[in-house]
């Protein structure tokens, strides 16, 4: 698995995270830098893994993530708390139907769990690339879970 697939179906640490939002990010680099008011050479420099001498600080981080919206940084820190990060939705115009629908995610990410459980016992071993994809999809499950529950909710407040 290439790191941007990695990217996309593990938790990663939060220099990665930083580093896929940003080049993940609709005009990668260039674009944050330019946004941010930042240089370029420095946020990339700051960005990659391999150079010690350039650091992200609380401040990088925070515009990253204003500026990205990307959820994996979030996911990322929560993950360090053994906690779960998760956007509330937005519910509009809920009824049975949608609320099928949803039941249907939920079941859907608890079976994509399962499998990312039994595709990692398959050796008889777990590594950590297969704790951090399973976690993951632990997120998505909790977010789908948590999802189903508001639509619930905003079915009994009709009025």
């Amino acid at each position: 698995m290439d790191s941007r697939e990695r990217s996309k179906k593990c938790l990663l640490n939060l220099q990665m995270a930083c580093y896929h939002a940003v080049h993940d990010f609709p005009g990668g680099a260039i674009a944050v830098a330019a946004m941010a008011g930042t240089n370029m050479q420095v946020l990339q420099h700051k960005l990659n893994p391999n150079l010690t001498t350039h650091n992200i600080n609380v401040r990088d981080l925070q515009t990253i993530c204003e500026l990205t919206g990307d959820e994996r940084i979030l996911q990322t820190v929560c993950s360090y708390f053994n906690a779960a990060y998760f956007r509330l939705p937005e519910i509009e115009g809920a009824d049975n139907t949608s609320l099928l629908e949803k039941s249907a995610d939920l079941t859907r990410e608890l079976g994509e769990l399962m499998q990312q459980v039994s595709a990692s016992l398959m050796d008889g071993r777990v590594n950590d690339a297969e704790v951090a994809a399973m976690d993951k999809a632990l997120m998505e499950l909790i977010t789908a879970g948590k999802t189903l529950i508001e639509q619930a909710k905003s079915i009994g407040v009709k009025k």
